[in-house]
Protein backbone atom coordinates (compact mmCIF):
# COMPACT_ATOMS: atom_id res chain seq x y z
CA UNK A 1 0.00 0.00 0.00
CA UNK A 2 1.29 3.41 -0.79
CA UNK A 3 0.62 5.55 2.66
CA UNK A 4 2.20 8.78 1.10
CA UNK A 5 -0.25 10.97 -0.01
CA UNK A 6 1.19 14.50 -0.62
CA UNK A 7 4.50 15.38 -0.34
CA UNK A 8 6.59 18.47 -1.17
CA UNK A 9 10.06 18.23 -1.87
CA UNK A 10 12.40 21.19 -2.80
CA UNK A 11 10.01 24.15 -4.21
CA UNK A 12 7.28 22.06 -6.13
CA UNK A 13 4.86 19.90 -5.06
CA UNK A 14 3.68 16.43 -6.39
CA UNK A 15 0.66 18.00 -8.22
CA UNK A 16 3.81 20.41 -9.17
CA UNK A 17 2.61 23.89 -7.46
CA UNK A 18 5.00 25.93 -6.20
CA UNK A 19 5.71 26.02 -2.59
CA UNK A 20 7.50 28.20 0.00
CA UNK A 21 10.07 25.31 0.64
CA UNK A 22 11.06 23.10 2.67
CA UNK A 23 10.06 19.04 3.20
CA UNK A 24 6.61 18.16 3.63
CA UNK A 25 5.08 14.39 3.70
CA UNK A 26 1.41 13.57 4.77
CA UNK A 27 0.01 9.90 5.40
CA UNK A 28 -3.05 8.01 4.69
CA UNK A 29 -4.21 8.00 8.40
CA UNK A 30 -7.34 5.53 7.51
CA UNK A 31 -4.48 3.15 6.70
CA UNK A 32 -4.41 0.46 8.96
CA UNK A 33 -1.27 -1.57 8.26
CA UNK A 34 1.09 1.35 8.49
CA UNK A 35 4.06 0.75 10.85
CA UNK A 36 3.89 3.76 12.48
CA UNK A 37 0.66 3.02 14.03
CA UNK A 38 0.85 0.34 17.08
CA UNK A 39 -2.22 -2.18 16.67
CA UNK A 40 -4.04 -0.42 19.48
CA UNK A 41 -3.91 2.92 17.91
CA UNK A 42 -4.37 1.35 14.53
CA UNK A 43 -8.33 0.50 15.32
CA UNK A 44 -8.54 4.41 16.89
CA UNK A 45 -6.86 6.09 13.68
CA UNK A 46 -9.48 4.57 11.65
CA UNK A 47 -12.52 5.87 13.30
CA UNK A 48 -14.53 8.87 12.62
CA UNK A 49 -16.31 10.99 15.22
CA UNK A 50 -19.99 11.19 15.19
CA UNK A 51 -19.97 15.15 15.07
CA UNK A 52 -24.11 15.03 16.08
CA UNK A 53 -23.44 12.81 19.11
CA UNK A 54 -20.90 15.31 20.18
CA UNK A 55 -22.49 18.41 19.89
CA UNK A 56 -25.26 16.23 21.60
CA UNK A 57 -23.36 15.17 24.56
CA UNK A 58 -21.97 18.40 24.99
CA UNK A 59 -25.41 19.99 25.13
CA UNK A 60 -26.72 17.94 27.72
CA UNK A 61 -23.17 19.07 29.54
CA UNK A 62 -24.55 22.53 29.66
CA UNK A 63 -28.04 21.90 30.34
CA UNK A 64 -27.62 19.70 33.17
CA UNK A 65 -24.91 22.18 34.44
CA UNK A 66 -27.10 24.90 34.02
CA UNK A 67 -29.43 23.13 36.02
CA UNK A 68 -27.68 22.36 38.51
CA UNK A 69 -26.52 26.04 39.14
CA UNK A 70 -30.20 26.98 38.76
CA UNK A 71 -31.48 24.26 41.32
CA UNK A 72 -28.59 25.54 44.11
CA UNK A 73 -30.25 29.61 43.73
CA UNK A 74 -33.40 27.94 43.88
CA UNK A 75 -32.53 26.29 47.16
CA UNK A 76 -30.88 29.11 48.59
CA UNK A 77 -33.69 31.51 47.80
CA UNK A 78 -36.66 29.44 49.02
CA UNK A 79 -33.93 29.02 52.85
CA UNK A 80 -34.11 32.58 52.89
CA UNK A 81 -38.03 33.21 51.73
CA UNK A 82 -36.80 35.05 49.02
CA UNK A 83 -40.26 36.16 46.26
CA UNK A 84 -37.71 35.91 43.30
CA UNK A 85 -37.89 31.59 44.60
CA UNK A 86 -40.82 31.02 43.05
CA UNK A 87 -39.84 32.19 39.26
CA UNK A 88 -36.62 30.93 39.33
CA UNK A 89 -38.23 27.19 40.44
CA UNK A 90 -40.41 27.90 37.07
CA UNK A 91 -37.68 28.18 35.52
CA UNK A 92 -35.37 24.95 36.75
CA UNK A 93 -38.95 23.41 35.74
CA UNK A 94 -38.77 24.27 32.47
CA UNK A 95 -34.93 23.49 32.10
CA UNK A 96 -35.79 20.20 33.56
CA UNK A 97 -38.58 19.57 30.93
CA UNK A 98 -36.20 20.74 27.96
CA UNK A 99 -33.39 18.11 29.16
CA UNK A 100 -36.31 15.34 29.47
CA UNK A 101 -37.57 16.50 26.15
CA UNK A 102 -34.54 16.60 24.06
CA UNK A 103 -32.40 13.34 26.91
CA UNK A 104 -35.32 11.20 27.61
CA UNK A 105 -33.31 8.20 29.01
CA UNK A 106 -30.66 10.62 30.65
CA UNK A 107 -33.44 12.69 32.35
CA UNK A 108 -34.62 9.25 33.74
CA UNK A 109 -30.99 8.39 35.05
CA UNK A 110 -30.30 11.87 36.39
CA UNK A 111 -33.68 12.67 37.99
CA UNK A 112 -33.93 10.91 41.32
CA UNK A 113 -30.18 12.23 42.15
CA UNK A 114 -31.45 15.77 41.66
CA UNK A 115 -34.30 15.10 43.81
CA UNK A 116 -32.23 14.10 46.64
CA UNK A 117 -29.57 17.00 45.94
CA UNK A 118 -32.11 19.59 45.76
CA UNK A 119 -33.51 18.05 49.56
CA UNK A 120 -30.37 18.53 51.08
CA UNK A 121 -29.26 21.78 49.43
CA UNK A 122 -32.16 23.48 51.54
CA UNK A 123 -31.26 25.13 54.99
CA UNK A 124 -33.86 26.15 58.04
CA UNK A 125 -35.05 29.34 57.55
CA UNK A 126 -33.16 31.49 59.95
CA UNK A 127 -30.31 28.85 60.36
CA UNK A 128 -26.84 29.56 58.71
CA UNK A 129 -25.11 27.62 56.19
CA UNK A 130 -21.36 27.81 55.44
CA UNK A 131 -22.31 26.63 52.07
CA UNK A 132 -25.12 28.88 51.44
CA UNK A 133 -24.32 31.67 49.13
CA UNK A 134 -26.34 34.36 50.80
CA UNK A 135 -25.89 33.55 54.27
CA UNK A 136 -22.35 33.50 53.05
CA UNK A 137 -23.28 37.52 51.73
CA UNK A 138 -25.34 39.16 54.42
CA UNK A 139 -23.14 37.10 57.23
CA UNK A 140 -22.53 39.92 59.76
CA UNK A 141 -20.21 39.98 63.03
CA UNK A 142 -23.33 39.58 65.31
CA UNK A 143 -23.71 36.12 64.33
CA UNK A 144 -25.53 34.02 61.49
CA UNK A 145 -28.24 36.27 59.52
CA UNK A 146 -31.87 35.49 59.76
CA UNK A 147 -34.09 35.36 56.87
CA UNK A 148 -32.76 37.90 54.16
Amino acid sequence: MNVETFSVTGNTCSTGALTHGGVMTTIDHTATDHPQYPDARRRDVAEVVDLAAHRALRRLRRLVDARRRLARTVAEQRSHELDEAREMLDLQVTLESLIAEEFPDEYEELFPGWVDEDATAEHAVGAWDVACGICRTVKTDSGPPSAA
